[in-house]
């Protein structure tokens, strides 16, 4: 008898209720994203994507912060990267809202 469901059969049927198919959706998802996290460093630069998710902003949206001198912005080999003290600052802020 098998009892992992990665070495079950791809015909495999499984009987459970709604609850516990939210439950288990649920728990794999805080799983899955809670690993994905982390914080970075305090010297670290910040990718585009860090900022998004830190500020809770879009990637036009942070476009726009680096066109307006908002946000200053750090070239490296290419890629785009910012100040953590900057997005710091910004979340301060937010907090005092």
């Amino acid at each position: 008898m098998k009892t992992n469901l990665s070495e079950a059969d791809n015909n495999t049927l499984i009987v459970m209720s709604a609850k516990d198919l939210k439950d288990a959706i649920e728990y794999l998802v805080e799983k899955k994203f809670s690993a994905k996290v982390e914080e970075p460093k305090k010297d670290q630069p910040l990718t585009r994507e860090q900022v998004t998710n830190l500020l809770g902003v879009s990637l036009p949206t942070l476009w726009r912060w680096a066109r307006d001198k908002t946000l200053v912005t750090v070239h490296l080999g290419g890629r785009v990267f910012y100040n953590r003290t900057d997005i710091d600052v910004i979340l301060n802020k937010k907090e005092g809202c």
